[in-house]
């Protein structure tokens, strides 16, 4: 019974594998066109994603010098809100011409600067620049005040590309949405080529505003890289043996075929940007070009292999050969299914365990990289205040200079020894900026380097008080006989550091006071109070950080670089004590110095420690 049930098994699995064979190779010839097909598909998919990754590096490429040149303009000061070309500000060419000369930013032919310049300001800027712009425009003019190389037509030179509804539409889709955009098709003067605009849109800030309104209202202008379609296009198609031309179908639309930047239908036939016009039997692929809709043509070349006959031999061969096999195969299937369900349930118990070690993983690596932004964003806004703090005092020491070396035969002994008080003060503002800074560095590297010893705390706290200046009487009080742990020169300096932000933050001639409370085993308490505006309850345990300013300093009132108080706390800490920021009883700020009990019977504190 088994023999024959085997035999009728066997004689039903070669029926079928005759049947299937018969089928399979009915549909041989038909398969091998769409096996064509796939290919010449596959062909141009590969292509296609080979134009499109070209097309993000440069935009990606263009958006990094354009970044880079905002915040190098930032740094070294030149915006100026009242008269913006009166300065370079962002508007500077020399990172994308070094890019654009070392090859980075391939395909771009040239790049050019494009101002924003309001109708009432057109006369002023064209005295100012010497660049006269044409056609006048009626509102805003968006003008090419600079081109890279100078070899480009030199009539380019304040055309306003706003006079050219749709540019202009592309131009404002860039301030807006803070994104590049590109032009159609244009044809150089210099050359007939074709050739596309990219609109770079900059600000005038070292980010890119977060609301559409910021936008427009800190938007500079654009930086322009006029690109080469063909230059794009190189070899695109040419490692699949392809022949392939780039259309440009308009603005990118959603809803209907209408120019989204006119209003008016789009054109009946797209405008060609690269390569020769192919004819109708062509593979067209959509490729995504931002605001644009372009299309890759491709046909197969010279060079694409022909259709392949092979399956129209091997098939009808397979199919008995398999028709053989499948019974052996099948005996042999119902072992091995159980050894595989086993395999594969030990498999994915061990693909779940890869899976949440490598969400682990992914965690902790986005948490590394938050910390790294926000070091990279506190390193940058450290950077911009030390740059403003210097210069201030070196600007008065310039401009009194000045005045003494070009009016000295005019100015009184008076004024003369007046402009030397104030070249000294200034001096002594740098000298100590430098010498804050320099310090925190130190710190920062080898750390606090303090030797608390058993100290009468009432010594260094008087050498502190005595070297302020008289602007604010400073007063102090308590326990001025109390010892602790302390290091003499490292707290004298801390308590100088709570002095003058003591007086940064207080009115002219508002007291401060020190007061010493000794609390035998528990240590001593030194408070430092002031009349300023005083810290808020959010802000206290930040103001301690590296770098970090409180509000009324951020707002531009008070001058300083964030790390005084950030000294503060490493001497403190090093020394075994506590800093701590709370109001004052009478009003304004108290920062309290927690100093840990004498150890030991003091002795005699060597004078000058």
């Amino acid at each position: 019974m088994t023999t024959t049930r085997t035999r009728l098994l066997l004689a039903a699995l070669t029926a079928a594998g005759l049947l299937v064979t018969f089928v399979v190779t009915s549909f041989a010839v038909d398969g091998t066109r769409r096996s064509q097909e796939g290919r010449v598909q596959m062909a141009g998919e590969a292509a296609r994603t080979t134009l499109v990754t070209r097309l993000e590096a440069l935009k990606s490429g263009l958006t990094t010098v354009r970044d880079a040149a905002m915040v190098e303009a930032v740094h070294l000061g030149a915006a100026d809100a009242s008269e913006p070309w009166a300065a370079d500000g962002a508007l500077s060419l020399e990172l994308f011409r070094q890019a654009i000369e070392d090859g980075s930013l391939q395909a771009v032919r040239s790049a050019g600067l494009l101002r924003t310049v309001p109708l009432a300001d057109l006369a002023t800027y064209e005295a100012a620049t010497g660049v006269a712009v044409h056609p006048r425009p009626s509102d805003t003019a968006y003008v090419l005040e600079r081109r890279y190389p100078d070899t480009v037509d030199p009539s380019v030179l304040g055309f306003d590309l706003g006079s050219e509804p749709s540019r202009r539409a592309a131009i404002e889709r860039a301030r807006d949405a803070a994104d590049i955009t590109m032009s159609g098709a244009i044809e150089l003067i210099t050359t007939g080529d074709t050739a596309i605009i990219l609109f770079i849109p900059i600000y005038s800030g070292t980010t890119i505003p977060e609301t559409v309104a910021e936008r427009r209202a800190t938007f500079v202008g654009t930086i322009n890289a006029v690109v080469e379609p063909l230059a794009l296009m190189r070899e695109v198609g040419a490692g699949q043996s392809l022949r392939a031309s780039l259309l440009d179908l308009g603005p990118a639309s959603t809803a209907t075929n209408t120019d989204t930047d006119t209003g008016d239908p789009a054109p009946a036939e797209p405008s060609l940007l690269a390569g020769d016009p192919i004819g109708p039997e062509h593979l067209l692929l959509d490729v995504d070009a931002g605001d644009r809709r372009w299309q890759l043509a491709v046909v197969p070349g010279t060079g694409f292999p022909p259709a392949d006959m092979i399956p129209l031999v091997v098939v009808p061969v397979a199919g008995l050969l398999l028709t053989v096999a499948v019974a052996a195969i099948a005996h042999l299937l119902a072992g091995r299914e159980a050894r595989a369900r086993t395999l594969v349930a030990r498999r994915t118990a061990d693909l779940e365990a890869s899976r949440a070690a490598l969400e682990r993983a992914n965690d902790d690596l986005a948490r590394a990289n938050a910390e790294l932004v926000e070091s990279d964003a506190i390193k940058t806004q450290f950077l911009v205040t030390v740059s403003h703090e210097l210069r201030t005092p070196l600007t008065s020491i310039r401009g009194f200079a000045s005045l003494l070396a070009a009016e000295d035969e005019q100015l009184s002994a008076d004024d003369r020894r007046q402009f030397a008080l104030e070249l000294e003060r200034s001096a002594t503002a740098l000298s100590g900026l430098l010498q804050e800074v320099l310090e925190f560095a130190e710190m920062d590297h080898q750390g606090a380097r303090t030797t608390p010893i058993a100290t009468p705390i009432g010594v260094p706290l008087s050498r502190a008080v005595a070297a302020q200046p008289s602007t604010h009487p400073i007063t102090l009080s308590g326990d001025t006989s109390c010892w602790g742990m302390a290091d003499p020169q490292a707290l004298q300096r801390a308590v100088t550091n709570l002095l003058t932000n003591a007086r940064s933050y207080s009115p002219p001639g508002s007291p401060i006071e020190v007061h010493i409370v000794c609390d035998g085993d528990d240590g001593v308490t030194i408070h430092v109070d002031d009349r300023g505006p005083g810290i808020p309850e959010d802000e206290r345990r930040q103001v301690f950080q590296r770098f970090h300013r409180g509000s009324a300093a951020s707002a531009g009132q008070v001058p300083g670089t964030g790390i005084g108080l950030t000294v503060v706390h490493k001497l403190v800490t090093d020394m075994g004590g506590t800093v701590q920021a709370a109001d004052a009883p009478g009003g304004g700020a108290r920062l309290t110095l927690g100093l840990r009990p004498a150890q030991r019977t003091p002795a005699v504190v060597e004078a000058g420690r």
